[in-house]
Parts: C-alpha cells; structure tokens; sequence
C-alpha cells in the first residue's frame, strides 16, 4: 500500500512541478519583441477538402483583412463537395485568391503534399497558415501575425482556439487546446518549442527549404506543424502571439467519433519528437494517469487519506493558478470550475485513443 502512495507523491509531485514551470514561463508573458510594422508582403496558405460550406462562411473574413500586400492561397485537395464551384465564385470577387486543385493525387495521399503544392506556388517569403473551417479573430489578424515577422528566418506562433457551444464534449475540446498552448507557449518561451499549430502559424519559404520540408516524416498523416516547428525551431527564431487580434477559431467536432478520429491522427506524431519532449510527455501523460488512478485507489482503500487529501489539494490550487490564468487571456472562463473534471474526462480518452492507435493506426488525413 505505501508503494502505490509513493508512486502517487512521485506523480503528483512532477506534475505540480511542470505547473510551477508554467506558471513562471506563461503568467509572466510579454509579448515578443517586436519590430516596426513594415506590411512584408505574406501568402496566406489553406489546405481543404470537403469544405464548401467552411470556404463559403471563412475565405471572405481572410480575403477581406486589413493588410497591404497579401494573397490567399487555397489548395483543393480531391472535394467531392461543391468546393471548387465556391472558389470559383470567390475567385471572381477577389484578384488575391489563388486555387489549387489536387484532383490526380492518390486519395489517400496526406495534408502535407497538399501543403508543399501551396508553398511552390507561394510569391511571398512570408507564409501564414490556417485551415478551411477556421476564421480569424479581427481583421487585423494577418497584421498582428506580421507584427512577429523578424528578419528571416522566423516561426510565429499563433493561438487557434475554437467555436464555444455549451455541450460538455465542446469544453472539452476547448479545455484541451488550452492546456496545449499553455504547454507550447511556455516551451517556446524559453526558447525550446516543441510545436505549434496549423491553424494559425507562420514562417518563411526559405526556412521551409532549409529543413527539406516534411521530408523526415513524409509519411506521417500529420506533423505539417507541429513536427515542423520542432524541426525549424533548430534554425530560427520562434515568437509567440497572444495578441487577441492574431486568434483563429474553429468549429469544433460535435460528435465524439469525429473527436476521436480527428485526435488518433494527431497522437501518429509522437513517436517523431525529439528524445527530450518525447520522454516529457510520456512521463507528463503517465503522471496524469497515476494521479487519476493511484488517487481513486488509495481514497477507496482509506489510505493515509489526510496526506493524500493535501496532496489532491496543493496539485488543484497550484494548477488553478495558470488555468485560471489562460483562460482569462483566451476568453475560456465558462472552464475555470470544470477543469478537474475536464482533466480527468481528457486522461480517460486519451487512454482509449493511445490503445486505439496501438491497435490500428489511422491512414487518413480528411
């Protein structure tokens, strides 16, 4: 019994120690140095298939934003939908807008190729990066993005947050994507990214070039980010942005299938970070689970339940601190009471993903 107890201080004891790392990389924030905003010209790159509806509702916010010099580049990757009759439309209205059309890749092909066609079309050296179902903040959102635009080369990190809806599998969503940023931001605040994400990122083409692209893992359904800020973080700077105005969001899935299909594609990625993250979020992910697990235990076997009490008691308050924290800067304050409850539902189902993709491993990335 007094080993499940060690086992549970140990887990509890790292995990209140990555909160206090938190807490000093993401509540003492500043936002980046910036330089003078000189409008450098920006490609604004989208991936999409099947998404007539969302180009329809989205393109005209990204097409429309308050900036000099841009183009939007939208690469169709093999719809079945009306996609390509939206863009046409669009086409029409706007001179900025570029389109792709995928239609002789394989139909399982990857994003990333689609990707890579997007960037060899690109006339910018600046490249910003969302997705189809995601729309900006502001108007302003290309603007504050290039606020970050160093001198070449540059990654800028941006927040993409998602639709709120009042259902418990959507703040779930949402919590989750706040424990990410609070955990990629505050990495890339000490100069040691780790990731970033697709729908709201930007670098430039010739950072691109020097890592060869997504060469080192082609093969992986996913990565186009967060793979890619690991590996063009070794050779560039890496700003971070939490300017409201640089904010994307997106619907989020509204049925746990498409939830659980859409997170078993992410976690293919994992096997492909560097030794240092890898062993981290092993070890962070497995903490979760002793915590959950050791804790439910030893309180149903009535052991030294005082201790483990105060134990459960500083872990929440130390956490409840950046929580509450990053939820006020990306306007997540409905999670602040729920998230005990949000953190153990999200262990669970990252569980049943893991075993998931042990099992048989997703070959799709639509």
């Amino acid at each position: 019994m007094e080993i499940l107890l060690y086992l549970f201080i140990i887990a509890a004891g790292f995990l209140i120690t990555n909160f206090l790392f938190y807490c000093i990389a993401f509540i003492s924030y500043r936002p980046s140095s910036q330089k003078a905003q000189t409008f450098e010209p920006v490609s604004v790159i989208i991936a999409a298939r099947d998404e007539a509806l969302n180009l329809h509702k989205n393109l005209p916010k990204i097409l429309n934003q308050d900036y000099p010099d841009f183009e939007v580049i939208v690469i169709n990757d093999q719809s079945t939908d009306n996609s390509s009759e939206i863009l046409e439309g669009l086409k029409k209205q706007h001179s900025r807008l570029k389109v792709i059309e995928t239609i002789t890749l394989n139909k399982i092909s990857n994003k990333k190729k689609a990707i890579e066609m997007g960037i060899q079309e690109a006339s910018s050296e600046y490249l910003l990066f969302t997705d189809a179902d995601c729309r900006p903040n502001s108007n302003k959102w290309i603007s504050s993005m290039m606020m970050f635009a160093s001198s070449p080369p540059t990654i800028v990190l941006g927040y993409g947050g998602y639709e709120r809806e009042s259902s418990l599998l959507n703040k779930l969503i949402r919590y989750e994507t706040i424990v990410t940023a609070i955990q990629s931001f505050s990495w890339a605040k000490i100069n040691r990214p780790y990731m970033g994400v697709g729908r709201n990122l930007l670098y430039n083409k010739g950072l691109f070039a020097q890592v060869n692209g997504f060469s080192r893992h082609s093969e992986v359904l996913s990565g186009d980010d967060d793979l890619f800020v690991q590996d063009a973080s070794l050779f560039s700077r890496t700003y971070t942005n939490l300017s409201p105005d640089s904010f994307t969001y997106s619907s989020a899935k509204t049925r746990l299938a498409q939830y659980i299909n859409q997170k078993r594609r992410h976690i293919t990625t994992s096997p492909y970070y560097r030794g240092l993250f890898k062993i981290w979020l092993g070890t962070l992910f497995f903490s979760y689970l002793a915590f959950w697990g050791l804790g439910i235990a030893l309180f149903v076997l009535d052991f030294q339940l005082h201790l483990l009490l105060a134990i459960v008691i500083i872990k929440f308050l130390v956490q409840s601190i950046i929580v509450i924290k990053a939820s006020q800067i990306f306007k997540e304050r409905d999670l602040i009471l729920l998230f005990p409850l949000l953190e153990f539902v999200l262990i669970a189902f990252q569980l049943y993903i893991f075993i998931l993709n042990l099992i048989n491993k997703p070959k799709s990335w639509s």
